[in-house]
């Protein structure tokens, strides 16, 4: 199944709608970095282009007299891998992955300083070769956050997944710390890591010095027969330069560092989801790697 065509519409399409609501579009280029084993031991080396795309849509917003926001959202993702790898990296790592998903969001106020944060949805993770019906993976998160000034909100939760079999739900934990002013300052984490500063120069132009962005692609995929679960955990810094074409739509270009990049390919068994969070025996990871990237957002 050739996805470059279909993958290509559906991005025009997040774009075209992103008039209509918020979004981004950014394009990752990896360099070519050594393939090493839980040893220690070269047996590979690879690259990455990664394009992915993100719009929110709004349903319902409303606030109460306490200026509270209530709110209800529909949330798109696509995020299209690329892997040139060689060598043992390009046995044991798939040559394009796609992962998108649409989810329903919904926020509210509780008593006080509490408000609550869930959504549910579902998605395709797997090789552009290989979808099927088992590459539908469902996901979801509830979490109650209590705001402890303007500037910080900590929270905790849960998350469900059935990226292994059965759903299975974790624990969460939630923070997002936002310093404003000349220079912003931000750090969140609900899932994934993303510490970030950034100063505007002027109306037009912002620097922004992200220190550690955390995230992952996974694919659900076949070897030996069997269906096994494909993650990779990127952890990435980089300085961008945003140009604001007018309050809401901003163009940048930035560039950095890929830290690490792993690789873990484990049979769809809930037990192998809490291996993976422990066990290091069979994971491969990918070094350090020069990472470009630029793209653009609309309504941030």
């Amino acid at each position: 199944m050739n996805m470059k065509k279909p993958l290509m519409l559906f991005i025009m399409s997040l774009i075209a709608f992103t008039a209509l609501s918020q979004g981004s579009l950014s394009i990752d280029r990896f360099g070519y970095s050594d393939f090493r084993n839980s040893d220690g031991e070269r047996v590979g080396s690879g690259s990455m282009l990664r394009t992915k795309a993100e719009m929110t849509l709004p349903i319902t917003m409303k606030r109460d007299e306490a200026n509270r926001l209530s709110a209800w959202g529909i949330r798109i993702n696509a995020d299209y891998s690329r892997l040139n790898n060689r060598e043992t990296a390009a046995m044991l790592n798939p040559h394009e992955i796609l992962n998108t998903s649409i989810t329903l969001a919904h926020i509210r106020p509780l008593a006080g300083r509490w408000s609550m944060i869930a959504a549910l949805g579902v998605g395709i993770y797997a090789p552009t070769n290989y979808i099927r019906w088992k590459s539908l993976l469902g996901n979801g998160i509830a979490l109650f956050i209590y705001k402890i000034n303007d500037e910080l909100s900590l929270g905790f939760g849960g998350g469900l997944t059935n990226s292994y079999g059965p759903p299975v739900v974790m624990p969460m934990a939630y923070v997002n710390w936002q310093r404003k002013g000349r220079y912003q300052f931000t750090v969140n984490f609900t899932g994934h890591l993303n510490v970030t500063g950034s100063t505007k120069l002027d109306d037009r132009w912002k620097i922004t010095c992200t220190a550690v962005d955390m995230d992952g692609i996974t694919a659900v995929l076949v070897r030996d027969g069997k269906t096994k679960v494909y993650s990779s955990t990127m952890i990435k810094s980089d300085l961008s330069v945003s140009y604001y074409i007018t309050p809401q739509l901003s163009f940048y270009v930035g560039g950095g560092c890929v830290w690490r990049r792993s690789s873990r390919i484990a049979p769809r068994r809930i037990e192998e989801f809490f291996k993976g969070m422990f066990a290091s025996s069979d994971k491969y990871s990918f070094g350090p790697s020069m990472r470009l990237n630029a793209g653009f957002r609309y309504g941030f």
